[in-house]
């Protein structure tokens, strides 16, 4: 992330903790080259980010405290921080029941980033090991 990035994202949320705003211009590049893992679950990109969080804000109105989207489930749910922790942990928000489940805790931003890593070495290697498409493992 560019210092220009990280003004356009403290003028989109001026409360953004410190720690995420450290993880973003540190963005590791093995995230960035797992698959499809900075467009969706952790976003690495502006342009996606605001998007994210003028959703949130403006169509889905998320509803209870103050959230930042940092990533998308893929199937209209959200991954977001709680912009009154230094070092916030990533919650996941259900957009079909408009809760956030603080049971579904990911832990800190590095640690849902490392969660977010093994989970897709794990698919990988159980795709690599088997003769069958993902798809049909069910």
């Amino acid at each position: 992330m560019s210092v220009m990035e990280r003004a356009k994202l403290l003028e989109l949320e001026p409360d953004l903790p410190e720690a995420y705003l450290t993880f973003m211009e540190n963005y590791p590049d093995i995230l960035r080259n797992t698959g499809d893992t900075a467009s969706f679950e952790l976003l690495d990109n502006l342009p996606a980010i605001i998007q994210a969080n003028e959703q949130i804000n403006n169509i889905d109105k998320l509803a209870e405290g103050n959230y930042f989207c940092i990533g998308i489930s893929g199937c209209g749910d959200y991954y977001v921080i709680d912009l009154e922790e230094s070092d916030p942990c990533v919650f996941f928000w259900d957009h079909e029941t408009d809760v956030i489940d603080s049971s579904d805790e990911h832990g800190t931003i590095e640690q849902f980033a490392g969660n977010i890593l093994e989970l897709k070495q794990n698919i990988s290697k159980t795709e690599k090991s088997s003769t069958k498409p993902w798809w049909k493992f069910w």
